[in-house]
């Protein structure tokens, strides 16, 4: 059975002291495989990093309230892990995340940043005035957090800006579609019909 992640644009980001980053992330997508896994009533999810694209923050996607980054400013999301499971019943996800973030900044070239995570319908995250919490399966829908440390690159001023290691949270809401023998339809209708109790 093959999955589809389409990424939503209601996620969320927040780096180190920086605060909350709004990040419409509408244009991602990428599609995987999911097998039975060896636990009853799980199945295997795994995406392929060379059919994963998350889009760039940017002034197009990315704001802090209603200030966007300014332009001329890129951070690229470079996936290299997604995968992990969900639970057929109960519409729990549990994916671990490994990738690169590299800025494109006028006149700097800092090094990749690397982070790697378990996102969650179960989890919670309060930062700040902020709290959120992971959704499971419901119609298609699931929203996962987690957290993250990064370490420090060994760049003296990458790591002065961002006060690294620190601590990096992430809010991922998307949508799970399948498709199988040629049948498409949303993971949530075949596998979760009646979604989580």
């Amino acid at each position: 059975m093959q999955v589809r992640l389409d990424t939503r644009k209601d996620c969320w980001l927040a780096v180190s002291y920086m605060p909350w980053f709004q990040y419409d992330a509408s244009a991602g997508q990428g599609r995987g495989i999911a097998t039975p896994s060896e636990t009853p009533g799980r199945l295997r999810l795994k995406f392929s990093p060379s059919d994963l694209h998350i889009p760039s923050l940017s002034w197009r996607t990315t704001s802090v309230g209603i200030v966007p980054l300014p332009p001329g400013i890129a951070i690229h999301i470079h996936p290299q892990v997604l995968e992990g499971w969900m639970d057929e019943k109960t519409g729990e996800v549990q994916l671990q995340y490994d990738s690169r973030f590299s800025a494109a900044i006028p006149c700097y070239s800092p090094p990749s940043i690397h982070v790697a995570c378990t996102l969650s319908t179960e989890g919670r995250i309060e930062r700040g005035s902020r709290e959120f919490k992971g959704l499971r399966l419901q119609h298609g829908h699931v929203v996962l957090v987690g957290k993250a440390t990064i370490p420090a690159t060994g760049h003296w001023l990458t790591d002065t800006l961002l006060q690294l290691p620190a601590q990096c949270c992430c809010v991922l809401s998307a949508t799970l579609r399948f498709e199988e023998a040629g049948q498409h339809g949303q993971l949530q209708e075949l596998l979760v019909p009646e979604g989580p109790e």
